[in-house]
């Protein structure tokens, strides 16, 4: 009898054990199923996403760079059909022919006129013909913005293109326009193609219009995306749509150029087969296991199921939270040490994936650097390559025996005069290239002040249009300058100020002493060091310069070099002083230095 009532109560025992061994084996392992679906839903998002940022920017660095190009002098030269502009085509036609071979992206680059006819081009097939689509580029640039089209079948390859179009010449009238055609395939080839979700998981692009653009399967081109892709309206740079059922996981991330979207589909089932194979003989196991000892089924699920499933989930959150080098180490059944392999992979490859994707954001910082080298390499191209191929241009017309003997007097003036010119850009260059040592000592900087203004009205004839006013404060103590490098900044500046004025006015030179606090800029400014400004009345400098009148090589002068105001700021960095400027309309500017009373250690001191 008592072996009835323990038979009897040991079965439901059993029974109730062995459910609830089921149930726990069955929530795990959900549980496990649920968090690895949604940490690769949001592993293919951040993907989607990241994606459309390198679009983004890619396209974005593609106007920047031919907004610059366009900026060129020699392409200006170039659009006027006198012997100076065949000249200045003749040195062009290298250029893009170059560019094209620098940046592989672009399938061609064309300088047209503003009647849309092709005078420069890279590939040479070109030059003579008539670009259709530029009424449509000019409308665009008279917007101030740079004209980018939508993607389109190339004519000569078949594959998606798009149009970048910036303006020769100012904005509000340009003399011509530099048109791009970008190849879309070099950013697909990079960024898309060798994405793989699962085993037949993709990525792929739609354009605004719902045509896929971008696909593995090329007969998949310029066809109707499907339509889980055009019900998805993800219209801001930061809005992303996804789906996320039983079956697959289907995710739209919009870039901010083009209104194109970045598309990934992948296949639940792929991604959770390991899962469900370990599911399944868990399952066996349990009830093996459960069928032989009772005891022992506790041990073995706590041991092999539910202890490894839980080292999985919380090596999933800890991937999800970031840290891709977490591995799962488990010495346990094979197909635990199966999965963990599987995860281990995965969680390699993002890893992997995110070295790239740090790679890529090191790129375009690295373009960005590049892009303010190009700015410099720009200016010197036009101070002395591009007049080289002028030069060369106007020489190929003296050697010409059918020019007009009056042709080759005028163009042996102007190489005589381009020679000149150039031999000035060097000197000036090589001036800017040398060292700045200084050379410390106890300076009136009044004296310095009053012998530099004497020596620039004795020697200068356009100050005869320039009143200067002095108004130097007696007061001022000795300051430890460097007597050469602070003589060079007051002519740097005097010469600036007049060139502002080139109707003639007024320049304001005025010193202070510390303490004093009737500073017309700046109340307190006097108060820290010795104050020394010039203040002109010329035109004044527009808000989009004022951050870059200290760059080297920047100019708005026809003529001028960018070198002055940049030789002054390091002259100031040197000293360890402040310099900025104010500047209020067309009402003329005012440079403000402040020479420290005591040398100062650390960084250097120098705002705009």
């Amino acid at each position: 009898m008592h072996l009835q009532l323990r038979t009897k109560f040991v079965i439901p025992i059993i029974i109730l054990f062995l459910i609830g061994i089921f149930l726990s084996s069955y929530i795990t392992v959900h549980t496990s199923i649920s968090v690895l679906k949604s940490v690769s839903y949001e592993q293919i998002e951040q993907t989607a996403e990241t994606i459309a940022t390198n679009l983004s920017e890619w396209i974005k660095r593609n106007k920047m760079d031919f907004s610059r190009w366009a900026q060129d002098d020699i392409f200006l030269d170039a659009i006027p059909p006198t012997f100076l502009g065949k000249a200045a085509r003749r040195a062009a036609n290298p250029m893009l022919e170059k560019f094209l071979k620098k940046y592989q992206f672009y399938e061609s680059i064309l300088l047209c006129s503003g009647k849309g006819e092709v005078i420069v081009a890279s590939h040479k097939f070109f030059i003579g013909n008539r670009i259709s689509s530029i009424n449509q580029y000019l409308q665009t640039i008279s917007q101030k913005t740079i004209f980018v089209s939508g993607i389109r079948p190339s004519r000569v390859t078949g594959e998606p293109v798009f149009t970048i179009a910036a303006p020769v010449g100012p904005f509000q009238a340009p003399q011509g326009v530099l048109v791009g055609t970008v190849k879309l395939d070099y950013f697909t080839a990079n960024y898309l193609e060798d994405l793989k979700f699962g085993k037949t998981g993709y990525a792929f692009m739609v354009d605004q219009t719902g045509v896929v653009v971008a696909h593995p399967d090329k007969h998949r081109l310029f066809t109707e995306a499907p339509g889980w892709v055009l019900e998805t309206d993800a219209p801001d740079v930061s809005d992303h749509s996804g789906l996320l059922d039983k079956e697959r996981i289907e995710v739209v991330s919009a870039g901010r150029e083009l209104g194109l979207k970045i598309c990934i589909t992948a296949f639940v089932e792929e991604i959770l087969a390991p899962v469900k194979i370990i599911r399944q003989r868990v399952t066996i196991l349990t009830l093996i296991v459960s069928v032989l000892v009772v005891s022992l089924v506790a041990w073995i699920v706590t041991r092999f199921v539910t202890t490894p499933i839980r080292t999985f989930v919380q090596s999933m959150k800890t991937v999800a939270a970031g840290d891709l080098d977490k591995k799962i180490r488990l010495e346990t059944a094979d197909e635990f040490s199966s999965m963990a392999g599987s995860f281990n992979e995965m969680a390699a490859a993002l890893k992997e994936s995110k070295h790239k994707l740090k790679q890529t954001y090191e790129q375009l910082v690295r373009k960005e650097r590049m892009a303010a080298l190009g700015e410099l390499t720009a200016r010197i191209a036009h101070g002395i390559k591009n007049p080289l191929g002028i030069i060369k241009g106007s020489a190929q017309i003296l050697v010409d025996d059918s020019e007009e003997p009056e042709v080759k007097n005028e163009v042996a003036r102007y190489v005589i005069e381009e020679v000149d010119h150039l031999s000035i850009r060097i000197e000036e260059l090589l001036h800017y290239a040398k060292p700045m040592p200084l050379n410390l000592e106890p300076v009136d900087l009044n004296q310095i002040l009053e012998e530099r203004i004497q020596f620039w009205e004795s020697q200068s004839a356009e100050l005869k249009k320039v009143n200067v006013l002095r108004k130097l404060d007696l007061g001022l103590p000795p300051l430890q300058l460097d007597k050469r490098l602070i003589r060079q900044l007051i002519m740097n500046m005097v010469i600036n100020a007049c060139e502002a004025m080139p109707e003639g006015g007024s320049l304001i030179i005025q010193t202070q002493a510390p303490g004093q606090t009737k500073e017309r800029h700046d109340k307190n400014a006097g108060s820290k060091g010795v104050l020394l400004s010039f203040e002109d009345q010329g035109s004044g400098i527009s808000p989009d310069h004022l951050q870059k009148i200290f760059d080297p090589f920047f100019t708005t002068k026809e003529r001028g070099t960018g070198l002055g105001l940049s030789e002054v700021y390091r002259i100031v960095e040197k000293h360890q002083a402040e310099i900025w400027v104010k500047s209020s309309g067309n009402k003329g500017a005012c440079f403000l230095i402040r020479f420290s009373l005591a040398s100062k250690t650390g960084e250097d001191n120098v705002r705009q």
